[in-house]
């Protein structure tokens, strides 16, 4: 998956691994994000870091009942191209393909200046 296929809508790429109790925590209000906001032109994409293998991933997502894509980054070629050295960390990408705010750490995406900061995000132009 290319970032670019998603050019045109806001993306919230976050970067996450099992081991990590703090995304564990992060991940039920990612989902409420993503279903609030998917047919509104948002895309969310969880990258996993994790080495354990796709298996162990997806079988914790599926138990979770997360509809939102996950990607594996057991190189953490991704996470790398990205600079990322904090797990959770988020990024929203406006429409344009720019990234606008990073954000590390795990975060209430039920907050209302997050969803906000995501409103705003979706309502400005391409």
């Amino acid at each position: 998956m290319r970032l670019s296929e998603h050019r045109g809508s806001v993306v919230l790429l976050n970067f996450w691994a099992t081991w990590c109790a703090p995304c564990r925590t992060e991940m039920p209000s990612m989902e409420a994000l993503y279903r609030a906001y998917r047919k509104k032109g948002f895309e969310l994409l969880a990258v996993s870091i994790d080495s354990v293998g796709e298996p162990v991933v997806r079988a914790e997502v599926e138990a979770a009942g997360f509809t939102f894509p996950v990607l594996m980054d057991p190189e953490l070629f991704v996470n790398d191209l990205y600079q990322v050295r904090v797990v959770p960390t988020s990024l929203l990408i406006s429409r344009k393909g720019e990234i606008v705010h990073r954000l590390p750490g795990a975060k209430d995406w039920s907050a209302p200046e997050l969803r906000a900061l995501i409103d705003s995000l979706i309502h400005q132009k391409a």
